[in-house]
């Protein structure tokens, strides 16, 4: 049988279906709502009178008709409701209208199936369910979080340990090496006594060994020795030194620093005095008096005096005019 429900009313859409007593467990019922419905909890209500009614979950918008109500001829009322829970109370609720639906009597037997009842599912029990169901269903995600990070845990514990496991070895290498070092550092210690065995008789180097030498020192492979002047050395007296020569440049005349400020200028003797402004150099003052560009054209003559003008035909030269004229 097919019924279809939108908000609160519901059709049959299989009118030429029909029922017969004596159907157990056979007769399936399906149901599409509207998405009105949509997150609610659906049910099926099958009602004959006040003693004999069955509510039913739907899954997947199906059921079967509990065999009790088809048990007598007569009408079956269909209707069906949607409802949702929180913290054990019911937050919606979407009822229907009902369906009269003909039961005929069958004439296969006078003699009922012995067929164990349906179980009944009141709204209260339901909502009761529900509660258990949400606190269930809370209990195993809280577990899941808990197993997660007992995995995170154990994971941790697991890289700590491969870590100290790691450290563990890299210290014993380390001991191994500083072991090594030790053995190489006592024989480069045996060897350093041993060739100090023969200074001066003394197996132990220290800041007085060999301290009683005076001079320039000399070694010869295995000792120092005080080193000999005209053999291993020159002495400051030696013939062939600066004092011996005779074309040495005379140093006493030469300045040995300038002390003068300003502006200097040498005096081809070595030494080095202070110039002299106006003399040695010019003034700002004396550049600042001379003409600094000619405007003027043909023959130029000068003032002495640092100034450049033109010259006047027949004054300052002889124009060539005046030779053709004579």
């Amino acid at each position: 049988m097919d019924f279809s429900v939108k908000q609160n009313q519901i059709l049959r859409t299989d009118v030429d279906r029909i029922l017969t007593t004596g159907n157990v467990n056979s007769v399936v019922c399906n149901f599409s709502f509207d998405e009105g419905y949509d997150g609610l909890n659906v049910f099926a209500v099958f009602y004959r009178n006040e003693t004999l009614n069955r509510m039913v979950e739907l899954i997947d918008g199906s059921c079967i008709i509990p065999w009790e109500v088809l048990e007598e001829e007569g009408i079956l009322y269909v209707g069906a409701y949607g409802t949702k829970t929180e913290n054990n109370a019911v937050v919606k609720r979407i009822t229907t209208n009902s369906v009269a639906v003909r039961v005929s009597r069958d004439l296969s037997s006078v003699v009922l199936p012995d067929a164990p009842p349906t179980p009944d599912e009141w709204t209260s029990y339901r909502t009761e369910i529900l509660g258990y169901k949400q606190t269930v269903e809370a209990a195993a995600i809280t577990a899941s979080a808990k197993a997660n990070a007992a995995e995170g845990f154990a994971d941790t514990a697991q890289t700590a340990a491969e870590t100290a496991s790691l450290k563990a070895d890299n210290a014993a290498i380390s001991a191994q090496n500083a072991a090594a070092s030790k053995i190489s550092a006592e024989n480069i210690l045996s060897q350093i006594v041993e060739q100090a065995g023969g200074v001066n008789g003394s197996n132990i180097i220290s800041t007085a060994t060999q301290t009683n030498l005076t001079g320039l020192l000399k070694g010869n492979g295995e000792q120092i020795l005080a080193a000999i002047a005209g053999t291993d050395y020159a002495s400051v007296t030696h013939t062939h030194g600066y004092d011996a020569l005779t074309d040495k440049p005379d140093l006493t005349a030469k300045q040995d620093r300038i002390t003068s400020t300003g502006i200097l200028k040498g005096n081809g003797n070595g030494s080095v005095t202070s110039a002299t402004a106006g003399t040695d150099y010019a003034t700002p003052a004396q550049v600042n008096t001379k003409q600094n560009m000619i405007y003027a054209s043909g023959i130029l003559k000068g003032n002495g005096a640092g100034t450049i003008s033109a010259a006047t035909a027949g004054t300052d030269y002889v124009a060539p005019s005046y030779f053709s004229q004579a």
